[in-house]
């Protein structure tokens, strides 16, 4: 649900969402248990069915903060930083906004 622009809370305070797509790491965890035979037949499909609309889903979610503020900017981590623990495991990335990966406006 986005928020009329009459009602933003930062009002054109600079907003930035980094989407780090979490689901990239359960997909790991998935594939680490896969490897070794962990969980049931229908809990590893249930699993990867939620797994495959996971990251369309949090993302949607995420951007709807964009809806706090008139400046605000939308980056997708990518590569070693698409992880939903990109600030602990390469620090520097936020300081290096333009390595950081895709930026979308809104």
């Amino acid at each position: 649900m986005l928020i009329a622009p009459s009602y933003r809370l930062l009002g054109r305070g600079r907003l930035s969402v980094m989407f780090a797509n979490e689901s990239t790491d359960f997909w790991k965890v998935y594939e680490w248990g896969m490897k070794h035979g962990n969980g049931t037949p229908e809990a590893r499909e249930a699993l990867r069915k939620r797994l495959e609309d996971m990251g369309d889903i949090d993302e949607r979610g995420q951007t709807e903060h964009l809806s706090l503020s008139s400046m605000r900017r939308f980056v997708v981590m990518e590569g070693d930083a698409a992880t939903h623990n990109f600030h602990i495991a390469q620090p520097d990335l936020d300081r290096k906004r333009g390595e950081m990966g895709a930026r979308r406006s809104f």
